[in-house]
């Protein structure tokens, strides 16, 4: 069991154009379906392939015969190989405004990708881009941010939109200053259809819980894998961070998810692209710098306080 589930964490973590992964587990003669995504990671009721080989043959059937996107993979992005001659990989993404219009960039470097370590969760991944349509060379970069917001939070960009009129009608222009100019931003579409994993993904099907199935998978400092079995025990909740993630959280700790109870927490696919462009906090190398970078942090979020916006 946590084979599948450690591999279908890794397909996630290391292929950004991946929106989620199945897997398939047969113990005996009982077969159960899994799917992961970044609002859940759930397994099917047992199917006996004895006495219900027609499921099985469905099952195989219809992954046989998907396409791309219905396998999970994102259409809106494409691998290219880098012109640096490294050997490693570019993205072209394809990214839709308000307006109608696609733009696509092309990214040259990593900024942030640690997000996309956790099983469930936004799975925000950062790079520095440039449009490839309107700037071939690469000259002008920006950033990238790719990320699953939930369904019911406000977009980024239209926030950052009514922070700025705020402020502007304030008087605190110079205010202005502290935040992102976005370049472009919008939700990720799948053919015609946004990209989400209720609505798209899930096809509008709703998934109750049956069981709760509590198991963590860990890694030791030198890459090993260690499992712990199904237990009754409550879940150890573990922090994402830098390097290798000390622990897989498949299930929520009990209290949390209850028997019967329906998934409709669900998140959409979303883009944005930034003007500006800086490395992370984490490669500062001097306390001037990581100093200057709280104190502006601080004052961006006073000037939000000021017009009734809490970060």
């Amino acid at each position: 069991m946590w084979k599948v589930v450690w591999s279908m964490r890794e397909i996630m973590r290391s292929d950004p154009l991946r929106r989620f992964a199945h897997g398939i587990t047969i113990e005996d003669t009982t077969l159960r379906l899994w799917i992961s995504h970044r609002a859940y990671l759930v397994a099917s009721t047992p199917i006996n392939i004895n006495s219900n080989h027609i499921e099985l043959v469905r099952i195989f059937l219809g992954i046989s015969l998907s396409r791309m996107d219905q396998l999970g993979y994102d259409t809106t992005m494409s691998r290219v190989p880098s012109r640096d001659g490294n050997g490693k990989y570019c993205y072209d993404i394809t990214i839709p405004d308000d307006y109608g219009k696609e733009r696509i960039f092309r990214t040259k470097l990593e900024i942030s990708t640690y997000g996309a370590d956790a099983v469930r969760g936004r799975g925000t991944r950062v790079w520095s881009v440039y449009d490839k349509m309107d700037d071939p060379e690469g000259k002008t970069l920006f950033a990238l941010k790719d990320t699953w917001v939930n369904t019911d939070r406000p977009r980024e960009g239209n926030t950052l939109a009514i922070l700025r009129r705020r402020l502007t009608e304030k008087g605190e222009v110079d205010a202005l200053r502290y935040f992102l100019t976005e370049a472009t931003c919008g939700d990720v579409h799948i053919g015609r259809t946004p990209d989400s994993t209720g609505t798209r993904i899930q096809n509008g099907k709703l998934f109750a819980v049956d069981s709760i199935i509590q198991t963590s998978v860990a890694f030791d400092g030198a890459g090993t894998v260690t499992a712990t079995l199904p237990t009754r025990s409550g879940s150890k909740r573990s922090a994402s961070s830098m390097g290798i993630v000390p622990n897989i959280e498949l299930s929520s700790a009990e209290g949390t998810m209850r028997i019967g109870q329906v998934l409709e927490e669900h998140r959409d696919h979303y883009r944005i692209v930034f003007e500006e462009i800086g490395p992370p906090i984490y490669q500062l190398r001097t306390f001037h710098e990581i100093l200057v970078t709280f104190r502006d942090v601080v004052v961006a979020l006073k000037a939000m306080l000021s017009v009734q916006y809490i970060h």
